[in-house]
């Protein structure tokens, strides 16, 4: 921006455009927001299918020996 020790003094900061409040901060974070991909979210499962499998059967056993005991 051409800023040097002399005309930087004259440099003032507002605070607001209108009636609304500036803060850098929104600004930055908008910013930020307009660079992440625009990505549908992936499928994720917390096991794989074999381990449910094992859970179900291993689920099933303790209910059959519970009402039976």
């Amino acid at each position: 921006y051409g800023f040097h020790e002399r005309t930087f003094g004259g440099v003032t900061f507002q605070k607001k455009a209108g009636d609304a409040t500036v803060g850098w901060a929104l600004g930055y974070m908008l910013n930020l927001t307009n660079m992440i991909p625009a990505e549908p979210p992936a499928l994720r499962k917390g096991t794989d299918f074999g381990a449910w499998v094992v859970l179900v059967l291993l689920s099933a056993i303790l209910l059959l020996a519970a009402t039976v005991l």
